[in-house]
């Protein structure tokens, strides 16, 4: 996008704010911004989250390491660096404001209260909007 390769592209917040701040040190003149589309049922809640999987090798390394992440000093920290919302409120007040005050890493209660989430779809209907997806993107 700072090269002036797309003119719309859907993101996830965080990898917007990335996109908007390389736009900027690019310094081609293309200004990126991020928003949600107003209206209820218009935006997807993007939620991340820190999981085993159920055919881990080392469960309990992994305990350990999501215990170390979710320390509220640690998790702040990644916060800072990546500006993925932390899911340990505890260290919301540890985290620079310019991340907390970002609604495209902590959306507004009300934006968020007009959100959806995916709902699991058949077999089936993913084969269709794969296929769907596919064509459109190898322009057919």
């Amino acid at each position: 996008m700072p090269l002036k390769e797309f003119c719309i592209a859907v993101t996830w917040g965080p990898d917007g704010l990335l996109a908007m701040s390389g736009a900027e040190e690019a310094n081609t003149g293309v200004v990126l911004d991020f928003f949600v589309p107003p209206g209820d049922g218009k935006a997807v809640l993007w939620i991340d989250g820190l999981v085993i999987p159920s055919d881990a090798k080392n469960v309990e390394n992994a305990h350990l390491f999501i215990n170390y992440m979710m320390r509220p000093e640690v998790a702040a920290a990644n916060t800072d660096y990546t500006w993925y919302a932390s899911g340990n409120k505890t260290a919301f007040d540890l985290i620079d404001p310019a991340v907390t005050g970002s609604p495209a890493a902590y959306p507004t209660a009300e934006s968020v209260a007009k959100m959806y989430t995916y709902k699991a779809i058949p077999r089936k209907m993913q084969r269709v909007r794969t296929r769907a997806w596919t064509k459109f993107k190898s322009g057919q």
